[in-house]
């Protein structure tokens, strides 16, 4: 008899949890408008959580295209995402921006809640908003029509045990520990004036072995400026002392080893003594007056 009844107690919980699971969907993602601009792209802190996203044709404040000429023609772009048939590369434009503590093997999916709308994105390393024609610093980037093996998705990575470079999806990439990445993405379809849904993810062996791979200490996921602000720091790797030559006011800055222990904290000088630090790689936040952070990967030998 008691048996019976946790049995029956424990299948009325899986069919509350069920309804839940249907009813507040909520939970399982957030749920936020794209960011439209590079230098106010959405930041992202935590690489296991989907990110279900809205996305309308409004290009947003700044013109984040630059023109480019093949052949007699001349057109907008951002990286490979181009204005050549439709307005302006900027359609229901998304950005986001992450900064990893770890390097690995990594990837990502934008899979739009409607599969016959194609997307395509733009994937930068360290970029400088304003500044995107700069080719040191694209990484990958696919205009491609995903098939429908991957209902509709695209990025990095694999799609139900499709991609790794077939299928609209392209293979792995490397991503450094300490770096900023920029990731844009936008519908082909000009004629759509709809607002678009897609969720994006993350997959990759980098995202597997470490969940807070993007918990870097003091992130904040919200729409924030990230690279309007520029500094050099020198020499790295660095033996007894760092130099920082920037234009940009600083108040303060921070050090942290990759496992995200706090190291230093001083108020901002362009000088920074590192006799007594261990060999290692360190993470060298510097944070201007109004909050704004910077982070530097720098190496001591």
């Amino acid at each position: 008899m008691v048996q019976l009844f946790i049995k029956k107690y424990l299948n009325s919980l899986l069919k509350l949890g069920q309804l839940i699971a249907l009813v507040f969907p909520v939970f399982i993602w957030a749920q936020f408008p794209s960011a439209k601009d590079c230098n106010t792209a959405y930041r992202i802190c935590d690489a296991t959580q989907s990110y279900y996203f809205e996305a309308d044709t409004n290009p947003g404040i700044v013109d984040d295209s630059y023109l480019i000429t093949i052949g007699a023609v001349t057109a907008p772009t951002v990286y490979c995402v181009s204005g050549y048939i439709y307005p302006t590369p900027e359609w229901h434009p998304a950005w986001f921006v992450f900064t990893p503590q770890y390097s690995g093997e990594f990837g990502f999916l934008f899979c739009p809640d409607d599969a016959t709308v194609d997307w395509q994105w733009a994937l930068f390393e360290s970029p400088v908003c304003g500044n995107l024609s700069d080719v040191s610093h694209h990484m990958r980037c696919d205009t491609g029509s995903p098939l429908a093996v991957v209902q509709g998705c695209t990025g990095i990575g694999f799609k139900n045990g499709f991609g790794g470079g077939a299928n609209g999806l392209q293979a792995y990439v490397n991503i450094t520990a300490g770096n900023t990445y920029v990731l844009y993405c936008s519908v082909l379809q000009w004629q759509l004036t709809a607002p678009q849904f897609a969720t994006l993810s993350f997959q990759g062996a980098v995202v597997t072995a470490h969940p807070d791979l993007f918990n870097i200490p003091g992130c904040t996921m919200s729409s924030e400026s990230f690279a309007t602000i520029t500094a050099t720091v020198f020499p790295n790797p660095f033996t007894n002392s760092l130099q920082i030559d920037s234009g940009t006011t600083f108040k303060s800055m921070v050090l942290y080893d990759v496992l995200g222990k706090q190291i230093l904290n001083l108020p901002f000088a362009n000088s920074l003594n590192t006799t007594n630090l261990e060999q290692g790689l360190y993470l060298l936040h510097l944070i201007t007056e109004d909050g704004e952070v910077l982070v530097k990967k720098v190496v001591k030998e």
